[in-house]
């Protein structure tokens, strides 16, 4: 028969084991509650690669989008430089074959001699501007500044010869 003893032992020993089940199932809980911070820890950092990548693949096409752009500006610049320095070369040309523009005692620029021309009625032709005074004269200063290129340069409401046409590029 089971003495009072062994009973007593017997129930000693339960009440341990239900001790140690119950700070089992506390483990187990702070554990599972540990896993799904570390899982939503993780969701989050999948995520945020997720994003990272989305990011870098975008700057990577952009990327490739200004490279593009750029080459086709390269090209297009290359395209463009080539008749310029064609026009540039024959502007150089042009002013290394035509001599220095003439210029008056009174330092204005002259034309080159014309031909005159006669007309249907036999008449030599006349200029289409009017003659116009000498206003240097009429004022008393010096028809242009020593050294400079204000004997080449027409006064205000003059035209400039064919010779010094400036010819803007850019």
């Amino acid at each position: 028969m089971i003495g009072v003893d062994q009973v007593r032992q017997l129930e000693t020993r339960i009440e341990r084991v239900l001790r140690m089940l119950a700070e089992v199932q506390a483990e187990k809980a702070a554990l599972t509650g540990e896993l799904e911070a570390a899982a939503a820890a993780g969701a989050e950092s999948a995520r945020k690669l997720e994003e990272s990548e989305q990011a870098r693949a975008a700057a990577e096409r952009k990327a490739a989008e200004l490279d593009e752009q750029l080459n086709r500006l390269r090209a297009d610049q290359a395209e463009l430089a080539e008749p310029l320095n064609r026009v540039l070369q024959q502007l150089d040309e042009f002013a290394a074959e035509r001599p220095e523009a003439e210029t008056s005692e009174s330092g204005e620029p002259v034309k080159p001699d014309e031909p005159d021309q006669p007309d249907e009625s036999g008449e030599a032709a006349e200029s289409d501007e009017p003659a116009k005074p000498d206003e240097s004269a009429d004022s008393g200063e010096p028809a242009a500044a020593e050294g400079g290129d204000e004997a080449a340069a027409p006064a205000a409401g003059e035209e400039q010869p064919e010779g010094n046409q400036s010819l803007d590029i850019f």
